[in-house]
């Protein structure tokens, strides 16, 4: 009993080393996807030494995301620097004239700068996405159907889709229906069901068939 206290401190240790090592890789893993994502022929740096995990993300999972988002901090860091020492085509001191040329190479310059702002907007919310995605699936698994939901309208904004997400959201929406009979969730379930199959999910046809089938059942009663 006298050594009770060492081991416990022991497996503590071991524990939290174990912890340490997960997070750790799934940092690296994350900071070069974030570095080189949609970046065809890109290489990316060796990752920074990963920080202290915060408490509950201290795993593969909390790793990787944490790593993803620096790399895309990171190498969006490294572009701006590198437009800053290139001169950029509208960023001219003399004015321009009548040249119709010089008019449409100012132009294409504010095109391409505002179609690469939008992207990095973008790629900034891709980890934000693939969280609520997670948090959702997670909660549908629990059949907590409310969260599952909510997960999902909170990033319905965001320049993303998942057929799965889509499809998940939409059974959630038939199981509060179904009991507790607010129609407007068949009507979301509905366009969950059809968005998904837009979508591609080799699934969806055949759940929206069932829930009309559902939904005639209930009338006749």
């Amino acid at each position: 009993m006298k050594n009770l206290p060492l081991l416990l401190l022991v497996l503590f240790a071991f524990q939290y080393i174990n912890a340490q090592s997960d997070f750790s890789k799934g940092w690296d893993e994350g900071y070069k996807e974030g570095y080189c994502y949609n970046k065809y022929g890109c290489v990316a740096p060796v990752p920074p030494v990963s920080p202290v995990p915060v408490p509950g993300q201290d795993n593969y999972k909390g790793g990787y995301n944490s790593g993803f988002i620096k790399g895309q901090s990171d190498k969006k860091n490294n572009e701006l620097n590198n437009s800053n020492i290139q001169t950029s085509p509208y960023a001219k001191s003399t004015p321009l004239n009548n040249d119709s040329s010089q008019a449409l190479q100012y132009w294409s310059g504010v095109a391409l700068r505002n179609e690469q702002i939008a992207n990095a907007e973008k790629q900034r919310s891709r980890p934000k996405f693939k969280m609520a995605f997670e948090i959702a699936k997670e909660a549908f698994e629990k059949k907590d159907y409310w969260t599952c939901i909510k997960e999902y309208n909170n990033s319905s904004n965001m320049p993303w889709y998942d057929s799965d997400f889509e499809i998940i959201t939409a059974i959630s929406c038939v199981e509060i229906w179904e009991q507790y009979h607010y129609e407007d969730y068949y009507e979301k379930a509905t366009k969950l069901f059809k968005k998904a199959k837009r979508h591609g999910h080799p699934q969806a046809r055949k759940l929206l068939e069932e829930l009309e089938i559902r939904k005639k059942k209930t009338n006749d009663k």
